[in-house]
């Protein structure tokens, strides 16, 4: 159950939030770590969770990994000054909230596979917005946001999985793409969809899901550790 409501000082959501993070410390139990938090005052979970998130801003500023994932992507991204140092700053406040998720025992993943869905997001957010978008079943006869990932998924291991993505996404293009799903077959707007679809036939698409491809960077880990 919820905690109950509770009216606190300034200065006590303070002392809380420290004896919060104090505790989360010594746990290491993901599961005990999420029994902590979730009996806590909503006012002390949110100062805990805004102190631990700007803290990782700031000391990810001049993190290694961060820049070397800016580099890994910035081709597809623009060159402009403007556009990476968005995605510079992006990628730091999920990595932030990534650690935050971990502290509190929840699903989190590392920068290298924020990279690439920031990537994706920020070059295709068509993308994005239909698997966010339940019961949109013009490209896919699966209408959870779930079942969506796991059909772009599907596609990316397959065009990863050989080690020669160019062939596989020139067979993409000529058959997988019409054969995917079978609704296509016999409806006509879902093929118009599909014609509509750029980032299903975007060779940078392609080139974007196959950089440093691994599991962990799969779609569906996106919605499990609620970056999408």
């Amino acid at each position: 159950m919820p905690p109950e409501k509770t009216f606190l000082s300034e200065q006590q959501i303070k002392e809380e939030s420290a004896k919060l993070e104090e505790n989360l410390n010594k746990e290491s139990d993901p599961d005990k770590k999420k029994e902590i938090a979730k009996i806590q005052p909503k006012e002390v979970l949110e100062d805990y969770s805004k102190k631990v998130v700007t803290q990782q801003i700031i000391r990810t500023e001049d993190d290694p990994e961060i820049k070397k994932q800016v580099t890994i992507y910035a081709e597809f991204l623009g060159s402009d000054p403007r556009s990476l140092k968005r995605f510079s700053n992006m990628l730091r406040f999920y990595a932030s909230y990534q650690y935050l998720r971990m502290t509190l025992g929840e699903p989190y993943v590392q920068v290298k596979a924020l990279a690439k869905w920031l990537a994706i997001m920020l070059r295709f957010p068509k993308m994005v917005r239909w698997i966010q978008w339940e019961d949109d079943i013009r490209l896919a006869n699966q209408k959870t946001p779930k079942e969506k990932a796991a059909v772009v998924d599907g596609f990316s291991i397959k065009v990863c999985k050989n080690g020669n993505w160019e062939n596989e996404y020139k067979q993409w293009l000529e058959q997988d793409a019409k054969l995917l799903i079978p609704s296509l077959k016999q409806n006509e707007s879902s093929i118009k969809y599909l014609d509509e679809g750029d980032w299903l036939k975007s060779k940078i698409f392609f080139q974007i899901i196959q950089k440093d491809f691994e599991n962990d960077s799969l779609l569906e880990n996106a919605l499990k550790c609620n970056v999408w």
